[in-house]
């Protein structure tokens, strides 16, 4: 008895081009799909694996909306492996980058199949944690040409730092009274920076050095969390050079100028907002920049001469304050943008950069701590709706007391504010001219290259909307800045209560869920959030509830 015949192999579908989310991964997307027909077409054709794993990628690679430049940012990609890798290469071949990882001269193919195999993830140390601090600290020493740290001097220069949350070196009293968890501490994380070839240590007494595939981590950790570090470690990441050769070599620029520009281009250029862009535009061309001065601040003997002395030094123009015409006035210093057509120049429209700057010298800084206004003018810049924050302080620092030092720290590393120190007025004014500068530098730089793939800058009318809805405050706002006046709570401990209770009732009605039982009721918002330490946790249970029993009345009026 003959077998059955064998049924016919049935036909895989014809790959249909989706719809790209990201413009810049067109190109990518368009060589996949012909890679993919091609592949069907051959004689032995795809079987069904393979052509369900160009159809994963093919949905990943169409919906990513981060530029796909690299053959490693390629392999990133959800569904994408080393067979995909390999013969995708052809389209990378052009990008002479080092994308093998710090291994060796292992391949980037191979190294990608020996991780898919074990199965591992990378490891990226979480924000203000021991191991995000430990590494930016030793990439800071190696960029001021100190290649190694002994381990007390590592846990000093760390924990000075400020960026991380908790203590990083022991304990001593409490390890001599208590066991268990006390032994452990932030330097604990070492052994895994170790394990992951982050960090290398040799001699006795130990020395440890930053690894490559450390910096490159600590590189990483400086860059999702938006601090631009005042050290100048960006002058050794290949991606600044990449974005703006002109002005970090061979450049007539300053070494201020060229720092300036890297503050300026670290956000990005998919964060940052671009203006309206024309076919074939120049921006140059098309737009004027006029730095904009609020003319209630006071700059001492030099108020009426601050705008004619930057016109004098730079090209661009300076006002002390918005048009008339247009009404209002802004709370900070701002960079404005006025759109004019190529030729005639005629103004038709107010546009605004995605940056702006909160001047403060060192002693109205101290003086706005004392009377709460600093943590609420800090609140009104992050809700305005501008991405760059820039948050200048002139004076010295040295003679001032440690809550302003503090603050600057804080405001840097917690707000993820750019922090940037002045000596004096002469200084300051320099500043503002540098920045002004790399700011159009890079606006001219990106304009063709985003303009139509970017938010769009907000108008006049629309930033002013926004500053007026600030002054709308709403229940939560009020208990966040309530919350701020307890002891032990810090703003970011403030807003992660506010976002799981937004009003004082709602609290409250957890804390009576829990009546009667004052331990838990003191440690419920430590175990909600950990950004809620448990001296804040329990302060607010006892500011909400009142020592005596539920007393809410006050709060809640």
């Amino acid at each position: 008895m003959r077998p059955p015949p064998k049924k016919p192999k049935e036909a895989l579908p014809v790959p249909k081009q989706l719809k790209v989310h990201n413009p810049e991964n067109e190109s990518l997307s368009r060589f996949f799909l012909e890679k993919w027909r091609a592949m069907m077409q051959e004689p032995d054709g795809l079987s069904p694996n393979n052509y369900l794993a160009f159809a994963n990628a093919n949905r990943s690679l169409c919906s990513s909306k981060e530029p796909i430049r690299t053959l490693k940012d390629f392999s990133n990609v959800k569904g994408v492996g080393p067979w995909l890798i390999q013969h995708m290469k052809s389209f990378f071949a052009e990008s002479n980058q080092d994308l093998s990882p710090a291994k060796g001269n292992v391949s980037l193919f191979l190294w990608l199949t020996e991780r898919n195999q074990k199965g591992k993830k990378s490891y990226l140390p979480r924000k203000n944690t021991a191991a995000y601090a430990i590494l930016i600290t030793l990439l800071r020493a190696k960029a001021n040409g100190k290649y190694f740290m002994m381990k007390q001097e590592l846990i000093d220069a760390a924990e000075a730092s400020g960026l991380s949350r908790d203590a990083i070196g022991p304990n001593k009293s409490k390890a001599k009274q208590s066991y268990g968890k006390d032994w452990y501490t932030g330097w604990s994380c070492m052994k895994t920076l170790l394990s992951n070839g982050f960090v290398t240590k040799w001699s006795n007494p130990a020395k440890y050095m930053l690894t490559r595939e450390g910096e490159g981590t600590a590189h990483e950790c400086l860059s999702w969390s938006g601090l631009e570090d005042s050290h100048n470690t960006s002058a050794m990441n290949p991606s600044v050079s990449r974005h703006s050769p002109e002005l970090v070599s061979g450049s007539s620029l300053t070494k201020k100028k060229s720092s300036c520009y890297r503050q300026v281009q670290t956000t990005g250029c998919a964060k940052l907002a671009m203006p309206p862009r024309r076919a074939k535009e120049n921006f140059l061309e098309a737009y004027e920049v006029i730095l904009i001065l609020d003319d209630r601040e006071k700059f001492g003997s030099h108020s009426r001469k601050v705008a004619d002395n930057i016109r004098s030094q730079s090209h661009f123009e300076v006002e002390c304050l918005l048009p008339r015409a247009q009404g209002g006035r802004l709370d900070s210093y701002l960079w404005e943008m006025v759109f004019g057509l190529p030729v005639i120049r005629k103004i038709t429209q107010s546009m605004f950069f995605d940056f702006i700057v909160e001047r403060k010298e060192v002693t109205d800084l101290d003086g706005s701590i004392e009377d709460n206004r600093y943590k609420d003018q800090k609140f009104r810049m992050q809700k305005c709706g501008l991405r760059k924050l820039i948050y200048l302080v002139e004076g010295d620092l040295n003679s001032a007391p440690k809550r302003v030092t503090t603050a600057c720290f804080t405001t840097e590393v917690l707000d993820g504010f750019d922090v940037q120190k002045t000596t004096g007025f002469a200084d300051t004014q320099k500043r503002y001219i540098d920045l002004t500068h790399s700011i159009i530098a890079y606006y001219d730089a990106n304009f063709s290259i985003v303009g139509k793939t970017s938010r769009v800058c907000p108008t006049f009318d629309e930033f002013k909307r926004k500053c007026c809805d600030l002054k709308k405050k709403t229940v939560s706002d009020i208990f966040a800045l309530q919350l701020m006046q307890v002891p032990k709570v810090t703003e970011e401990a403030a807003q992660a209560v506010v976002e799981l209770y937004p009003t004082p009732f709602l609290l409250a009605k957890a804390y009576s869920i829990l009546d009667g039982d004052i331990p838990a009721q003191e440690k419920m918002l430590k175990n909600k959030n950990e950004m809620v330490n448990a001296g804040a946790s329990r302060n607010i249970f006892h500011f909400v509830w009142g020592d005596g029993g539920n007393t809410l009345d006050p709060v809640l009026n």
